[in-house]
């Protein structure tokens, strides 16, 4: 909850592409975490992300990053969590 509160987080509604193939540009509606703002720096949580054990990849957008939920099974949420989590406090995010 700390870090929740210290990145500013906030679930958003979402548009993600289809891949190639025939539908190359089919928007689909989807959900983002969205975190970051004027006094957490995006970019430093999305570097600290890639760079985990357990990789994140999310998008930047309008100086927030975006964590797309579209394709987080389940049983996923716990460790995406705890990956956030963890680069948000190596940070000094909570």
């Amino acid at each position: 909850p700390e870090a929740r509160a210290a990145w500013g987080a906030a679930v958003v509604p979402s548009t993600s592409q289809v891949g190639g193939g025939a539908l190359p540009v089919e928007p689909l509606p989807s959900a983002a975490l969205a975190l970051g703002g004027i006094e957490r720096p995006a970019h430093r949580l999305e570097e600290a992300l890639r760079a985990a054990p357990l990789p994140v990849i999310g998008r930047m957008q309008e100086g927030r990053l975006l964590l797309d939920m579209r394709t987080v099974a389940d049983a996923e949420i716990g460790d995406l969590a705890a990956a956030v989590d963890a680069a948000a406090r190596g940070l000094g995010g909570a």
